[in-house]
């Protein structure tokens, strides 16, 4: 279900950013959807693990959307990174969105797939799903 709503969702976006700023199409398509199915795996998996490291819904949405919000602003996908502090890119740098931006940007301009940003996702979506599954089994 949340595939199918973040390919809505980009479709929707693409398709008015393109009637109205005429934005060019992505160069790869399959490097696009590729990135962005990590990056969905990726941030899914940060989201489980916040969901099994705090004691209820609540805290968890709390923190998730401070933390959405936060890297939103410092990785690029906000503000260019150009006009942040020292401080505040090289947070941005750090977090898992700004690689995700990258993955993103990389296929869509014609530059080919960043397998770099690649494997730092797929290590974002590993890391926090071997953390959350002992968690989740112990719940259960």
């Amino acid at each position: 279900m949340l595939l199918a709503g973040t390919l809505a969702g980009a479709v929707i976006l693409v398709a008015l950013a393109r009637l109205s700023y005429h934005v060019r199409w992505p160069a790869s398509w399959t490097g696009v959807l590729c990135a962005m199915l990590l990056g969905l795996l990726a941030f899914g998996a940060l989201g489980t693990l916040i969901g099994v490291a705090l004691r209820t819904a609540r805290a968890a949405q709390g923190l998730g959307v401070l933390l959405w919000f936060v890297l939103m602003m410092v990785s690029g996908s906000g503000p260019p990174p150009e006009v942040l502090g020292g401080v505040l890119r090289a947070v941005g740098d750090a977090g898992p969105l700004k690689h995700l931006v990258v993955a993103i940007q990389d296929p869509w301009l014609g530059r080919g797939v960043n397998w770099t940003q690649m494997l730092i996702l797929g290590v974002v979506v590993a890391v926090p799903g071997a953390l959350a599954v002992p968690a989740l089994r112990q719940r259960t």
